[in-house]
């Protein structure tokens, strides 16, 4: 049942229920350049995007990864720092660094058969990937050790918008619909939903972006509260720890969580 209200209220204009919103409290507003932190402090390091590179660096060292074959970065993967993935889309490839930003796996699903067209792409649980065939219109789970493909393999309607997932859990976000599944590829809901662009993890909850507006789902309750923030041009968002950072137009801005 609560899992139908949560289809309702979504469908419905958002209608948001709960008993307070979520404040922010700004802690920074630093105008938007080439560099980009997209990871906070692991044993001392933290990732940064420049430019088109994947950047680790503290104050002793520093690691750089580019790769101007594969042309434009589409998307990086930090779940796990010790295996950082970055995908380019355009060239229908994979790539897993170590530790130190050196290849460990560069995966060209072009040389597969049959061909795999990867549109989205995230971890899973170890040495494992979730994959977006846009082919078959189907979720796999990819072993890159192996080079093999697990007995998954789920039909999914409507457009891709986000796939995201970790140890245990995926996460798939449609024009439509969103999916959620266990490690084991069996899907734990599927939920009619619509005029949702992303969304991003923050402990137990999911925050969703709808146009300028972002929303807070907490997936044991299933109660929403809607975010209360300055107005803003939301062109990304993501949350590190207790931060949540929004990119606007010209500035990338810094909140502190408060959820009472």
């Amino acid at each position: 049942m609560r899992i139908i209200l949560l289809l309702y209220f979504l469908s419905v204009n958002f209608v948001f229920f709960g008993q307070e919103n979520i404040s922010l409290l700004l802690k920074s507003k630093t105008l938007h350049n080439d560099s980009i932190q997209i990871s906070n402090s692991y044993e001392n390091y933290r990732f940064y995007l420049v430019n088109n590179s994947i950047v680790k660096k503290n104050q002793e060292a520093s690691y750089t990864y580019n790769n101007l074959n594969l042309g434009e970065l589409y998307k990086f993967d930090l779940y796990n720092p010790l295996q950082a993935k970055l995908f380019y889309k355009d060239q229908n490839s994979i790539i897993i660094l170590d530790n130190k930003l050196s290849e460990i796996k560069k995966i060209n699903f072009n040389y597969f058969n049959p061909l795999i067209n990867v549109e989205e792409f995230s971890s899973a649980n170890e040495n494992n990937i979730w994959v977006y065939d846009g082919i078959s219109m189907r979720l796999k789970k990819y072993n890159f050790i192996n080079d093999s493909f697990d007995n998954i393999n789920i039909p999914i309607e409507g457009e891709i918008k986000s796939l995201k997932g970790n140890s245990n859990y995926c996460w798939l976000l449609t024009d439509n619909h969103l999916y959620k599944f266990n490690y084991t590829g069996s899907l734990i809901y599927k939920i009619e939903i619509n005029q949702i662009e992303s969304f991003n993890f923050y402990k137990n909850y999911l925050i969703f972006q709808s146009k300028n507006n972002l929303i807070l789902i907490n997936e044991i309750d299933k109660t929403l509260k809607k975010i209360i923030h300055p107005k803003l041009f939301i062109k990304d968002f993501f949350v590190i720890d207790e931060t949540l950072y929004i990119y606007d137009e010209d500035f990338l801005n810094q909140f502190q969580i408060k959820i009472n």
